[in-house]
């Protein structure tokens, strides 16, 4: 029994290091937009880092106060420019035919502007990212790893 509950516990802790499903929300700007980031990546080499490499999902949206979206995906991703530690240390650096985005974050600093395609700032930020809440799928190993620990524990007559 012992065997199968390390093996059960080793299991969910080789899940954890998968970085999973990262969002963050970035407010704040001049011309009072916000700026939705997603993206999926697995920690392979458990480094506590996200590399463009890393990645198998990335979706980030502007939305201005009036107008459309502005959106970019993983093929938007610039060669080398994503970097990600956590929200007080990480690189991005997106672009469509129309619009770039450049966000970062060093040691909590957080600098963001979107560029028209001719590299005109249209809009631009310095709040910090702010992480929104998990989905309800994302809580799913911590409640495993819950009921594992009280199904593991030593029963008495």
């Amino acid at each position: 029994m012992h065997m199968i509950r390390t093996l059960c516990l080793a299991a969910i802790l080789a899940a954890l290091a998968h970085a999973g499903a990262i969002q963050f929300v970035q407010e704040g700007w001049s011309g009072g937009g916000r700026l939705n980031v997603r993206f999926d990546a697995a920690d392979s080499n458990r480094d506590g880092v996200i590399e463009q490499l890393k990645l198998s999902l990335f979706d980030a949206v502007y939305t201005p106060p009036a107008g459309s979206n502005i959106a970019w995906g993983l093929g938007d991703i610039q060669p080398d420019a994503f970097f990600f530690a956590d929200l007080d240390n990480f690189l991005i650096f997106a672009a469509n035919p129309t619009y770039s985005l450049v966000d970062t974050a060093f040691e909590g600093a957080a600098l963001a502007t979107i560029f028209d395609s001719q590299l005109f700032p249209i809009d631009s930020t310095s709040a910090p990212a702010v992480a929104e809440a998990p989905e309800p799928a994302g809580l799913a190993i911590p409640g495993a790893i819950v009921v594992l620990l009280f199904a593991a524990r030593p029963r008495r007559l």
